[in-house]
């Protein structure tokens, strides 16, 4: 039941923000890309997804469909990295380090949210 759960809420958070992404059409986002301030379009290399569960399961399954259609909606490839540990604490930890440049995404569930509450040290 609780694996449901997650899944069902996993899906509708990349979903929401895959459906936004791809709800732009090749004008909004070139216009998006020139207000940056910076004058480069975004993104100019690959973005990392990282997902803190393995390969395999649900939650990976459904970051790999989100990755592949906004790949194509980008026009830059985004790369599903899974970095298991620690109930999902070690792939939070890379992304929380991560430079805060967009071009480090994490895919993750609802045990993210009890971490506070379980570790006295959070990333």
């Amino acid at each position: 039941m609780h694996e449901k759960i997650r899944t069902s809420w996993v899906v509708g958070v990349l979903l929401t923000a895959a459906g936004a992404a791809m709800a732009q059409t090749p004008t909004t986002r070139s216009a998006q890309a020139t207000s940056t301030g910076s004058g480069h379009a975004y993104p100019q290399r690959p973005i990392r997804i990282i997902v803190p569960f393995g390969a395999g399961g649900a939650n990976d399954a459904v970051v790999r469909i989100v990755a592949n259609r906004l790949t194509d909606v980008v026009g830059q490839q985004v790369v599903v990295d899974n970095r298991t540990g620690a109930g999902g604490l070690i792939g939070t930890d890379m992304a929380a380090k991560a430079a805060p440049d967009g071009y480090t995404l994490l895919g993750t569930a609802t045990p993210h949210v009890i971490f506070p509450h379980i570790h006295k040290k959070m990333p």
